[in-house]
């Protein structure tokens, strides 16, 4: 057996692959919302979600369209608190209240506001940043958490004394809705999730979503031909992403990489690779999980060599070409 070219190391990908699909889904920042209703009979309702890499919060309040009505943040009391109301006219302010009065008003915060009002019932709607712009203004949690309301709503349109009021307390849990990033890059056969660091899972959609046992790598090289997906899981928060079909095993390579084994996998560096049967010229390259190229070697008159993976410990992958065109894929995994 004798080796022609020592291992090299470069990041293209053109000498294994050829195809390249990505899916894509459309991630937006990740939130923390809540919402209530503090008095059905008069249409009180509040919503908060709040946005920490945007720093942005949207509060949206309901109440009756012909009065005002108003909801304070941070504590159980009027005294000091910070407050939204929205008069029986459609105005929107913000006010830091007295002690059982109305206070005084503040300059407005909001980078958005607006109101509508049908069948009886207004809706009010804000925009403004989590930090308050001085210790007048409430800063809003940038994580799950618990807000004290007071709430109260008048007998006129003028923001005034109130009809009726009352205390509770909001809860905000995170929002997976989109949060995770379950976009999946596809070479050739190999599926690799985008998102690092995170909890994997593989699954085979053409069997029921049914989980693929032992497959919780953020690569996946299928045995056989089918349609997979990856169910991501990352800061507790859990997403599957769209269905990649592979069709491409067993091409050209059936009376081949049946009888190709390495051995052992998982290894700690060092493996055999066995052909079965003695092949007149072979090359053997190494790709990490992303798909880079590691290392690159040609054999001659061989049916087995031994390979040392140099990389950290992960999954790798070897693909054999033989001269007379034939190739074939292995896993290896590296621990």
């Amino acid at each position: 057996m004798k080796r022609l070219h020592s291992n090299f190391k470069t990041p293209t990908l053109s000498l294994l692959f050829t195809l390249l699909l990505l899916g894509y889904s459309t991630i937006q920042a990740q939130s923390f919302s809540g919402s209530k209703v503090v008095n059905a009979a008069n249409g009180m309702t509040i919503s908060v979600t709040t946005y920490p890499v945007g720093d942005s919060v949207q509060v949206t309040m309901t109440g009756p369209a012909s009065s005002w009505f108003a909801f304070g943040f941070g504590q159980s009391f009027m005294n000091n608190a910070y407050c939204i109301v929205t008069d029986g006219f459609g105005s929107i302010s913000e006010r830091k209240l007295g002690n059982h009065n109305g206070g005084s008003q503040l300059t407005s915060s909001f980078s958005k506001s607006g109101q509508s009002s049908s069948s009886g019932v207004r809706t009010t709607k804000i925009t403004r940043t989590l930090m308050g712009l001085n210790s007048n203004y409430f800063t809003f949690p940038n994580s799950s958490s618990s807000i004290t309301l007071i709430w109260a709503y008048g007998n006129g349109a003028s923001f005034g004394s109130h009809a009726n009021r009352g205390a509770t307390t909001l809860t905000l849990t995170k929002n997976c809705k989109n949060a995770v990033d379950v976009s999946v890059t596809q070479n050739g056969a190999q599926l690799s999730a985008n998102t690092a660091g995170a909890t994997y899972r593989w699954l085979d959609c053409a069997n029921g979503y049914a989980v693929i046992t032992n497959e919780t790598s953020q690569s996946f090289v299928p045995n056989m031909n089918g349609s997979f997906a990856a169910e991501i899981t990352e800061g507790g928060c859990t997403d599957t992403s769209v269905c990649f079909s592979i069709n491409t095993i067993g091409l050209n390579e059936t009376d081949f990489s049946e009888n190709v084994s390495i051995y052992p996998s998982p290894t700690t560096g060092n493996v055999l690779l066995s052909l079965g049967n003695q092949h007149s010229e072979f090359t053997v390259i190494i790709y990490d999980h992303t798909g880079k190229m590691v290392s690159v070697n040609s054999y001659v008159q061989a049916s087995e060599v031994n390979l040392s993976l140099e990389g950290a410990p992960g999954l790798y992958f070897a693909k054999i070409t033989t001269a007379d065109g034939k190739t074939a894929t292995s896993k290896i995994l590296k621990i």
